[in-house]
């Protein structure tokens, strides 16, 4: 069930890359910014997913800066 969820995370970050950004990595990134902002959105306060962000952030910034 987790590859199942990871593979679907994967496939909307890829669904909603930038076609006009020429840096793929970068693209990359923030497409998967996205899709992490929209996920602490709709998760339930409890869970506390928001701490995760920051460091998430910097991961992504690492694959293309």
């Amino acid at each position: 069930m987790v590859l199942f969820l990871k593979i679907h995370y994967i496939k909307q970050v890829l669904r909603h890359l930038d076609d006009k950004e020429h840096n793929k990595p970068k693209a990359f990134a923030r497409s998967a910014s996205r899709m992490l902002d929209r996920r602490i959105k709709n998760s339930p306060p409890a869970r506390g997913e928001e701490r995760w962000r920051k460091g998430w952030n910097v991961r992504l910034d690492t694959y293309w800066k």
